[in-house]
């Protein structure tokens, strides 16, 4: 419990959460998820509210003793915290709308419902530092660190006052657009076991979500590649480039016939694995797709539809927007949706809900894609009109800073990309003149000179480094520093170009797709700026189109031609590969056979192993309950 006001002014009134326990060995990225009620009570309804949009909880003195006259009861469904999410730490955030004068000092307390008469939490607050209408607070808890997830899914919290003529107000749960940002939210701090995180994310170039970035490492690199052609959709053509998700090719495209917008899931094998042809419209943008295979689609600017695909891509939900998307959406990992529409940033809550937390709008409101801090507290966007890069708070949509320029752009509005506590922008959604590194503070650490022509090429984010063209060099740019850390030589016949596209591994492996006519190629670079092969593509291949390039967790990328999706599969020159042991996020890759001996798979582990030909198991061999192994055989 915080006792001293003076406590609460030097952090501007956020109490920071309490941690309930030291973090396991292996401790992740601390998450934040945001939860809304799905109801608010005024528990003394003869209470007449000074401002009927608001609740009202109050106290006043009846001889020696304070009486409570009015509280709030808020209610909250936790099923929309991840699935095995551990929680660290909790609390309610809170707005305050008015305060009374003659109470210089204000404990509002946080009751369970469960047993209403302790109290879980309370904060003392001076009335003479908190200005009506622009105050929020955050409620800190101290309790067992399993109470949260011991409560079957529910939680119900009392705010309440004992000190005398105090009216504080809190809004309630249907709220007026001018108080959408500051409904009564529960904060929650978590962590996933490592095998949850990211494994089965898409990993498409330019998503806001990946960055281009597979975490995906192998045990072997390949010596060369081969491309084959995948799908061929005849008089039917894709519409944006496609998004993996466990195995899965998923993409719109435009029949030919009716129904003629089909939303379709391939096989790496070229196989029809499933289809929604209900869709009803063009889906404008690239769809998105979260960690438990559901889709987002955006249809025609204007309707938001999301599909599952662990169910033959069912109907799960159909929302109408408000406004129209300007942008592809973003989907968090804890299933918060953020979209860019005409009036603004609207972010929403997860299903089953899908209710609109906050917006954040600004100008003429022309942003392009959100993208979001590992640890999901920060929402950074590029803002269309000013140039800026914004770092929006997504607890309430509230603006931390602004910073760097980027007006370069002439079509779609560049996507900043994220590792760490780096940003990384363009000044164009593909190439451009002016490429900067800013940190989560808003420092600037690095920007380049504007240059006379487009010569940087979009990033593609390692370990250490940020990889681009520059020119006809391919560069590594320090996270740390922004100084350039690394280059290749200029080779004329590479053809290197920044219209290129850019994805890397979590080997640091950077393949690189031109798409110039009569120079296609995929060169691959290792992290220290080392050529490794140049794959020109056959004479016989189409001219490939939008630039698209898409890396699997399997080490396979695909990139598309209009009516045509084609693979690009590594060659591996370690014909037979002995495995003894397993790593999490591991491709194990052998070019004939792949022998896998008495070993254990633990539960925490995320594995793929891949052979052109076989792959045999020994005795002794085994998977523990919880780890996920997939098995891929041919090239």
């Amino acid at each position: 419990m915080i006792s001293k006001f003076s406590q609460i002014a030097q952090i501007m009134l956020t109490l920071l959460l309490v941690a309930f326990f030291v973090l396991p060995m292996w401790s992740q990225e601390i998450l934040t998820t945001v939860i809304l009620p799905t109801k608010v009570t005024q528990m003394v309804p003869e209470v007449s509210n000074k401002n009927d949009q608001l609740f009202e909880i109050s106290g006043i003195r009846k001889g020696r003793q304070r009486v409570m006259t009015a509280f709030v009861q808020l209610e909250y469904n936790l099923n929309t915290i991840p699935e095995n999410a551990i929680v660290d730490s909790w609390g309610i955030s809170v707005y305050l709308a008015e305060m009374g004068d003659e109470s210089k000092v204000q404990t509002v307390k946080m009751n369970l419902a469960a047993d209403p008469n302790t109290s879980i939490a309370q904060v003392e607050v001076g009335s003479e530092n908190l200005n009506a209408g622009s105050n929020d607070l955050t409620v800190s808890t101290n309790g067992n660190k399993s109470w949260l997830t011991n409560q079957n899914g529910k939680l119900a919290v009392q705010l309440r006052s004992t000190k005398q003529n105090f009216k504080y107000y809190t809004t309630p749960y249907t709220v007026p657009s001018n108080f959408i940002n500051k409904q009564p939210r529960l904060v929650i701090n978590y962590y996933m076991p490592p095998m949850m995180a990211e494994s089965n994310w898409p990993q498409a170039k330019n998503n806001p979500q990946h960055t281009g970035q597979s975490i995906w490492k192998s045990n072997v690199r390949p010596s060369g590649m081969n491309i084959s052609e995948v799908v061929d959709f005849g008089n039917s053509f894709m519409m944006g480039k496609p998004v993996i998700y466990d195995g899965l090719l998923v993409f719109h495209y435009q029949d030919a016939s009716a129904p003629k917008f089909r939303m379709v899931a391939y096989g790496t094998d070229g196989q029809l694995v499933m289809s929604n042809n209900q869709i009803e419209g063009v889906v404008n943008f690239q769809p998105a797709i979260d960690h438990k295979g559901r889709l987002y689609c955006v249809v025609a600017n204007s309707t938001l539809k999301i599909l599952n695909l662990n169910n033959r891509m069912s109907l799960l939900k159909t929302i109408p927007l408000k406004a129209q998307v300007r942008a592809t959406p973003v989907i968090g990992y804890d299933g918060s949706i953020y979209l860019s529409t005409k009036n603004g940033i609207h972010a929403y809550t997860p299903l089953p809900d899908v209710r609109l937390k906050w917006k954040y709008s600004s100008g003429d409101n022309r942003f392009g894609s959100v993208a979001l801090s590992e640890d999901e507290k920060t929402v950074y966007v590029i803002n269309g009109e000013t140039g800026k890069l914004l770092a929006l708070n997504n607890k309430d949509g509230s603006r931390k800073w602004a910073a760097g320029n980027f007006l370069g752009y002439k079509n779609e509005i560049p996507v900043p990309q994220v590792k760490g506590d780096r940003i990384i922008a363009l000044d164009g959604i593909q190439k451009g003149k002016r490429f900067s590194i800013i940190d989560a503070s808003g420092r600037i650490v690095m920007e380049t000179n504007e240059a006379r022509t487009e010569i940087y090429s979009l990033a593609a984010i390692g370990t250490k480094y940020a990889y681009m063209i520059n020119d006809k060099a391919f560069n590594a740019y320090s996270l740390t520093d922004g100084t350039l850390a690394r280059s290749s030589y200029i080779i004329e016949s590479l053809g290197l170009n920044p219209a290129s596209s850019l994805v890397v591994d979590g080997n640091d492996l950077v393949f690189v797709l031109n798409f110039e006519d009569k120079k296609q190629a995929l060169t691959v670079f290792d992290g220290d700026c080392n050529l490794l092969f140049n794959y020109k593509l056959p004479v016989s291949t189409p001219n490939l189109a939008d630039e698209h390039l898409v890396l699997a967790p399997d080490g396979n990328l695909f990139t598309d031609s209009r009516g045509k999706l084609f693979a690009f599969k590594p060659v591996i020159n370690q014909k037979d590969v002995n495995l003894n042991a397993f790593r999490d996020h591991h491709v194990y890759r052998a070019g004939s056979k792949l022998n896998v001996q008495s070993s254990t798979l633990e539960k925490a582990n995320n594995v793929i192993l891949y052979s052109g030909k076989t792959i045999s198991f020994q005795p002794g061999f085994k998977v523990q309950q919880g780890a996920k192994l997939t098995c891929k055989i041919g090239y």
